[in-house]
């Protein structure tokens, strides 16, 4: 599991990187995914 996540935040990575996003924003926009993620697991173990 663990390495199906690190393959999955590489390639989002290295998208965002072909992109031309910088590494400030990079970071941002790995941040903001992560604490979504967070949100829809606390979400979810609320409902049941």
């Amino acid at each position: 599991m663990t390495e199906a996540l690190v393959s999955k935040v590489w390639s989002y990575c290295n998208v965002l990187k072909d992109n031309g996003v910088g590494y400030g924003d990079y970071l941002k926009q790995l941040t903001g995914c992560y604490g979504m993620r967070l949100f829809v697991i606390s979400r979810k173990s609320e409902k049941s």
